[in-house]
């Protein structure tokens, strides 16, 4: 049960750091972002599913991704207008090696052994993430709701990693006061 209260925590959080309390509410932004929200948590089930798949080696299954991926998105370029030689393809090729396929490779080694809500609750930290890296590389500066939203997600983390239940909490608070 406590896993519940920790995702929904980290929900929070995201809700938070994402600045939706600063910008408002409107129908028009919420429905397209819903609906990529739920393409996306359908796509991210299909991830946790691969938990299960203990038996197929992470390359493979990150062989067979990054293979779909490739065939769905041949219809989009423009073959035409890339060049044959240049050193362009050392850096794609560098891209598509270190920062995809050997990141999967150990994002699905993790999955293997990770829980459920274990997962849940990490993949709320890759937004964090990538705020954290906009606030020290260019320096960006956040509020308040902002910075209570990364806490929590990060709180969140490290409480589903350590496996801090209802009643460790009660006995922390008791103890601060």
């Amino acid at each position: 049960m406590y896993h519940l209260f920790w995702t929904a925590l980290a929900f929070m959080g995201l809700i938070l750091s994402m600045g939706v309390l600063n910008n408002g509410f409107s129908a028009l932004n919420i429905i397209p972002g819903a609906m990529f929200g739920m393409v996306a948590a359908a796509l991210y089930a299909a991830v946790v599913i691969a938990k299960y798949f203990r038996d197929i080696p992470p390359v493979f299954i990150v062989f067979m991704q990054t293979s779909i991926g490739m065939v769905m998105l041949l219809p989009f370029t423009r073959l035409s207008e890339v060049p044959l030689a240049g050193s362009h393809w050392i850096c794609l090729v560098s891209l598509g090696v270190v920062h995809t396929a050997l990141a999967y490779i150990f994002f699905y080694r993790g999955v293997q052994n990770l829980g459920t809500a274990v997962i849940a609750v990490s993949g709320f930290i890759d937004p964090e993430v990538a705020i954290l890296l906009d606030i020290l590389v260019y320096d960006q500066h956040i509020g308040f709701l902002r910075s209570t939203g990364i806490a929590l997600i990060l709180l969140s983390g490290i409480a589903m990693q350590s496996g801090v239940d209802r009643s460790s909490m009660s006995r922390l608070i008791k103890n601060m006061g």
